[in-house]
């Protein structure tokens, strides 16, 4: 397995604008498609205004027979063209696993990991997970929900 990282950097000030875009019309068919969402993050410190996700493939022919058929899903097109004005610029990474490490044989689920934007939340983005899922608890204990509005 390889991931495929992919970094967006976005107008200044957009990155609850893309989030809320893309969890209501673009992450279904993304999810569906391309199968194994590793990470979707957004940036809080650092170079900002960024929408990092990542996506694990068993080879290039996977990436690209599933890319493929993404980029013709007519959602997909639909949800693209209302992102891509958001987008000042793209760049994409073939991460390759190194020797020693072993990669987990079965990722957790997407509705394990599906960020959810929270109202009345100081952080408009802040990402929540369901409260039966043990992945919660793993960011919770590595303090990654300790910022205002995520409890």
């Amino acid at each position: 397995m390889f991931v495929d990282e992919r970094i967006y950097t976005l107008h200044a000030g957009q990155v609850p604008v893309f989030l809320k875009l893309y969890e209501e019309e673009g992450m279904e068919c993304q999810v569906r498609i391309l199968g194994n969402m590793v990470g979707y993050y957004y940036t809080d410190f650092g170079p900002l205004n960024q929408i990092v996700h990542m996506w694990g493939y068993d080879s290039l022919d996977d990436r690209f027979e599933r890319r493929k058929r993404l980029l013709a899903a007519p959602e997909w097109q639909s949800y693209a063209k209302k992102m891509r004005p958001l987008v000042v610029k793209v760049e994409n990474k073939l991460l390759v696993p190194a020797p020693f490490f072993k990669v987990p044989r079965s990722p957790p689920s997407s509705s394990e990991l599906r960020p959810r934007t929270r109202s009345g939340s100081s952080h408009p983005a802040c990402p929540v997970f369901s409260s039966r899922s043990r992945w919660r608890r793993d960011v919770r204990g590595a303090g990654l929900m300790d910022r205002p509005g995520c409890d």
